[in-house]
């Protein structure tokens, strides 16, 4: 059999890891627009880390051209190209910058017809490798769905599949129902009355210019061309939706739901009171849609599509003309849209007219069938007409529920009793405030006799606000076995005793407010199981004319929370065997309800079925749009299409209501410092939480409705809705979707705690609005457990058989994939670092303590610095290679905030680590274990150079050189000892490690003779001061003198002491080329003082007067930081880094000096 071309991937070789660290790590500020503030999942890998790694696994590695860039030189130049392009397209700002993203769609697709060019002569080539076509992307762990929207954002068809129903509709609400009614306008009435004026206006109060895009589509090379129309075309295409032909009557008319585990997430809720956003929820709404503009131009293109069904899943999907596809039992799409950018591009008629397509089973008959059309005056692009929807059907939501339960969400009318002690409530005597939040104090009986029958508050804290000059705080008032609550502003007179409340030390651990006695746990968990733990209001939060107004509790106000009383709420019991939620910890918390308050739960279930009605409406209104072609002959497609489209706008109000549990909850505590409401994931736990905070659900402020599900709809304005996409409930071990896929994705880890107990939080909600939407995936009493890669001992009888459960089903899953994938890519596979699982310290003491200064997400966990053996890394890479896969790189991918990436004192440790996969060859060798390291020592050293030429910064360096350090182990079946054992992956690690110390210790080769000294005195004695009779005997092995080190300006002699110059002590106005003795060493040195007091320009000009010199001090400076790292020497081992990680761009300021240079040269001659 032909074997199969493969050309080595820009990933498999090198990556700008600095800018795309920077970036991940930037990106957790960003609030509007990103996927997590759609819905809340844990741990979401960040959107420029998976374009990144995508993009690079796409996109063929110059060397692997040699026809086209046939020297080294030429090859790093196009390499760099590659990088800038990168470097620009993980930036959050680019995102939705079309030329960029078409720039990069050309670049994966120049490397795919490259790919189908080498391989035409396959025998599979017309369906592994057509040139019209690329491959699709899957991820099986999908969970919130970053990278399978970044595939799509690349131009791919998307994939995604989880075991987990919440991760699921993330990822629907992600990828597939954006592009399903891409660029349709809304229905609701009051978009349809509205007259919007010339292009460019300013919409939404957010200054944005909604427009022409003057985007250009010309010729697309042997793909084909379209053309694009100019003017003011209205979008006139409400589309429908595909139907199975007459009689085969397996639509219902429902969105499909499909037949997988969600493992990660991303804990830092984009709220709209997020601090990071500046952003107060209520100053967040918007006035008229900000997504809508005119003079788009019209696009004609031809969309072939591929049916196909995955088990009882039917899906809707867009396309002008039908090929029936026979692809095993996964649902595929051809798109013959012409090329990268195709996706770019309207698929309309010249009519206007647009059909849609459902996915059944190989070889059925289906018939296209017309869609009616609505005039519109404006044109929405992408998701921003459904956006539009889903605000003003969010809006009726609200008002509605107002009117049905407002009653329960009192104002508060300030008194002049109230004022009387209080100048600031003075000027508001007479008004009424609205709520922003209640502020409530669980309660206990008190332990003392003579108080039992007295509810005493478990406060962990009496203040209110922190907020310097805006300062309050509550003050008990005791009358003998009563007391009361009042609010004070300023600064309290005992600051720490108003800040711990009743509070007596870690844990549950409080005094009784009547008599001081303490109040233990156990006393705690005695009484909420015993169903006595209440709560008692502590303030109330109103918004007042120039900010937060605090008041004291008022009984009526009380007694009205009490009259709540749900019609429904969610009995599901709660996980009791895991400390991870509240349930587990004894507190008397034993189903989900328990979690929230009575008004809570009225208020989400209010809304929860509000959902439903939203939905008939849109409908109706859907419906109304189409007028007289309602009715006839298209009525009953009409009417599923209208269907189709209220269950997708339900989708966004349903995870709307779900953003609102999470801030609805009694585990919601106030954040006196940001005065706001937090929500209930502060991390990936329900903790308990003694006092909580109550939103007014509909204030304009924190916890509000309206602008929790603002975000929502900010994410629907920049969603890609280019590229078709799926997604569906399915294991990873023993799923299909992948093959001749495209694969990225982001398994679980076998410590990582169980999403399905935490999702349930969720579940239990949507399952309550979307059950009727999606019936299989909501279709069992809580999230699946049983078959979640987890290793939770509480579901297997011990650890160790939990953790052979995951492993087991972790190597599967990994089987699959390794069978499955595309032949002509790569797999990628994220694994997530954790400190406690490293076997020898990975972080070197004062180092790593630097270090891990920089913000970690989960207290506990910093990830391994260098190459070192763990546990778990080497149990992950050992499941990698058992599964069939050869590893060919190991990427450390910093996503955490870290002070370095901000220019201060500290390096950012790897969170993750990308591994670069390819299915290993069933014939694969034998090799012994000198054979091994032969082969190490033969290969290594390119490939280390390859990193230091793409500037991977020196605290990198280690773990990315395990990939060709693995590429070459797993390369093997096996590798067998001299006894005829098999070396194993710990021991492998520690080869390449060593092999490693030995490559770069053979580049001090490279140094003239004081550097090679001054490194073996470094490494003894770094900056410190040593006897000169070791000097002196130093460098007579060094071939050198202590006088000349002397002369050379990088030692200092005296008193029978020796020591070397540190940067700060060099002479300032260094010139190299009046330097008689110049050395390697002095000039990394100089450049490591100029870059610390001048910068990266400073630096430019120094390196543009050294020459030939300057290559030869960055291989020094990873010297210098392999021996700082390995010494524990903080601060020094910062300097070489930083000056690695400015290298690419200092290197760009001095070819600009110096091209200017040359420019004045020549004006003057």
């Amino acid at each position: 059999m032909t074997s199969i071309h493969r050309r080595r991937k820009l990933i498999e070789v090198a990556l700008p890891l600095e800018k795309i660290n920077a970036e991940s790590a930037r990106e957790k500020s960003i609030r509007h627009g990103h996927p997590s503030t759609l819905h809340l999942w844990w741990a979401r890998r960040p959107l420029a880390a998976a374009r990144a790694v995508l993009f690079a696994q796409l996109v063929d590695d110059p060397s692997a051209v040699p026809e086209e860039f046939p020297t080294p030189e030429a090859q790093a130049a196009e390499r760099q190209r590659l990088f800038r392009l990168i470097e620009r397209l993980v930036k959050w700002e680019n995102t939705t910058d079309e030329a960029l993203l078409a720039a990069a769609r050309e670049e994966i697709w120049k490397s795919w017809r490259r790919t189908c060019r080498d391989n035409a002569q396959h025998p599979r080539a017309a369906e592994l490798f057509n040139p019209d076509r690329l491959p699709a992307f899957h991820d099986p762990f999908a969970g919130g769905g970053a990278i399978p929207l970044e595939a799509q954002r690349l131009g791919l068809e998307a994939y995604a599949s989880d075991l987990n129903p919440v991760a699921v509709l993330i990822n629907k609400a992600m990828i597939e129902l954006p592009p399903r009614f891409r660029d349709q306008p809304p229905v609701n009435p009051e978009n349809r009355r509205e007259k919007i004026g010339d292009r460019g206006e300013e919409v939404g109060g957010r200054g944005e210019k909604i427009g022409d895009r003057g985007e250009k589509v010309g010729d697309r090379g042997e793909r084909g061309s379209v053309s694009s129309g100019g003017g003011e075309g209205d979008v006139d295409a409400l589309q429908g939706t595909y139907r199975v032909a007459e009689g085969d009557g397996s639509h219902t008319g429902s969105l499909p739901s499909g037949s997988v585990p969600a493992t990660r997430g991303d804990l830092r809720d984009a709220s709209a009171d997020d601090p990071g956003s500046g952003v107060d929820s209520g100053e967040h709404r918007r006035g008229l849609d900000a997504g809508v503009g005119q003079g788009e131009g019209a696009v004609s293109g031809n969309r072939p599509g591929v049916t196909g069904r995955i088990g009882n899943t039917v899906d809707t999907l867009h396309s002008d003309r039908l090929v029936s596809g026979d692809r095993d039992s996964t649902a595929e799409w051809t798109d013959r849209r012409s090329g990268p950018d195709a996706d770019d591009h309207a698929s309309s008629s010249s009519a206007g007219m647009s059909n849609r397509i459902a996915v059944t089973e190989p070889g059925t008959v289906l018939q296209q069938q017309p869609i009616s059309s609505l005039l519109s005056p404006i044109s929405y692009k992408g998701a921003q007409g459904l956006a539009a929807d889903v605000r003003y059907y969010g809006q009726w939501m609200r008002d509605e529920a107002e009117r049905r339960i407002g009653q329960l969400y009192p104002k508060v009318t300030i008194t002049a009793e109230l004022a009387a002690d209080r100048p600031d409530l003075q000027p508001l005597v007479g008004q009424q405030l609205t709520v922003i939040a209640w502020l409530w104090a669980r309660t206990v009986k008190s332990p003392n006799p003579a108080f039992a029958h007295v509810d005493v508050p478990l406060a962990s804290t009496f203040m209110l606000s922190t907020k310097p000059g805006k300062e309050a705080y509550v003050e008990p008032v005791i009358a003998g076995d009563t007391y009361r609550f009042t609010v004070k502003v300023g600064k309290p007179r005992d600051p720490e005793r108003v800040k711990r409340g009743t509070k007596l030390a870690r844990g549950a651990n409080f005094e009784c407010l009547l008599s001081g006695m303490p109040i233990t746990g156990d006393y705690i968990k005695a009484e909420g199981c015993a169903g006595r733990m209440g709560a008692r209001l502590l303030a109330i939060v109103a918004e007042g004319p120039r900010g937060r107004v605090y008041l004291p509790p008022m009984p009526e106000h009380e007694e009205i929370a009490r009259q709540a009383q749900p019609a429904w709420k969610p009995d599901l019991p709660m996980n009791r065997e895991t400390r991870d939620l509240v349930s587990g910890r004894g507190y008397g918390f034993f189903t989900w309800a328990d979690l929230f308050t009575p008004r809570q739960l009225v208020a989400l279930t209010t809304f929860a079925d509000l959902v439903g009605e939203a939905m008939e409406r849109v409908k109706a209104d859907y419906l109304q749009a189409l007028g007289a072609r309602a009715s006839g002959a298209h009525s009953q497609q009409n009417d599923a299409d209208a269907q189709a489209y209220a269950e997708a706008v339900g989708v966004y109000l349903a995870l709307g209501v779900d953003r609102l549990s999470d801030r609805s909850s009694s585990i919601c505590s106030w954040d006196t410092g940001f005065v706001k409401i937090r929500n209930t994931f502060g991390r990936q736990a329900i903790p308990m939480m003694w006092d909580y905070a109550e939103a007014n659900v509909f204030s304009d402020s924190t916890g509000n409705f309206s602008a929790l599900l603002e975000w929502v709809v900010e994410f629907l304005h920049v969603a890609p809705a280019k590229a078709l996409g799926q997604a569906f409930q399915a294991d990873a071990a023993n799923q299909t979707i992948s093959t001749n896929k495209i694969i990225s994705t982001d398994p679980p880890y076998f410590d990582n705690i169980g999403y399905a107990d935490l999702s349930d939080f969720f579940y239990v909600w949507l399952r309550r609005t979307l059950r009727s939407v999606y019936p299989d995936l909501f279709a069992t009493v809580a999230v699946p457990k049983a078959e979640e890669l987890v290793a939770t001992p509480y579901r297997h009888g011990s650890k160790a058989a939990a953790e052979r459960f995951f492993m087991d089903g972790m190597t599967t899953a990994l089987q699959r994939l390794a069978a499955q994938a595309h032949p002509a890519f790569p797999v990628t596979i994220y694994y997530a670092f954790k400190q406690r699982e490293t076997a020898e310290p990975g972080v070197p003491g004062e180092l790593g303590a630097r270090a891990s200064g920089a913000h970690q997400e989960h207290a506990g966990e910093t990830p391994a610095l260098s190459g070192v053996v763990s546990t778990g890394w080497e149990t992950f890479l050992s499941a990698v290679i058992r599964a069939g896969f050869a590893i060919s790189g190991t990427w450390p991918m910093r996503t955490e905030l870290s002070n370095r990436m901000l220019g201060k004192d500290t390096n950012a440790l790897a969170s993750s680590i990308v591994l670069v996969c390819r299915q290993r060859p069933a014939d694969a060798p034998v090799a012994t274990r000198r054979a091994f390291v032969q082969a190490l020592k033969a290969e290594l050293p390119r490939a280390l150079r390859e990193l230091q030429a793409g500037n991977i910064a020196p605290v990198d360096l280690a773990q990315a050189a395990i990939g060709p350090g693995m590429a070459v182990y797993s390369r093997y079946a096996q590798v067998l000892d001299a006894q005829g054992q098999p070396v194993t992956v710990r021991e492998a690690l520690a080869l390449i490690n060593q092999v490693l110390d030995e490559t770069l210790a053979e580049q001090e080769g490279d140094f003239d003779a004081d550097t090679r000294w001054a490194l073996a005195w470094f490494e003894q004695y770094g900056f410190s001061e040593g006897e000169f009779g070791v000097a002196e005997t130093l460098s007579k092995a060094k071939n050198t003198s202590v006088d000349g080190l002397v002369a050379a300006g990088i030692l200092e002699a005296k008193r029978g002491k020796v020591r070397l110059f540190r940067p700060a002590e060099l002479p300032a106005d260094w010139d190299p080329a009046r330097d008689a003795r110049c050395t390697h060493w002095e000039v990394v040195h100089q450049l490591i003082r100029v870059l610390e007091t001048g910068g990266e320009v400073a630096t430019a000009a120094l390196l543009t007067r050294l020459g030939s010199r300057a290559e030869v001090a960055r291989e020094l400076a990873y010297r210098l930081y392999s021996i700082c790292e390995r010494k524990k020497w903080a601060d020094e081992a910062l300097s070489y880094n930083a000056l690695v990680q400015s290298w690419g761009e200092v290197v760009r300021l001095a070819g600009e000096r110096a091209e200017g240079m040359s420019v004045q040269q020549g004006m003057e001659l």
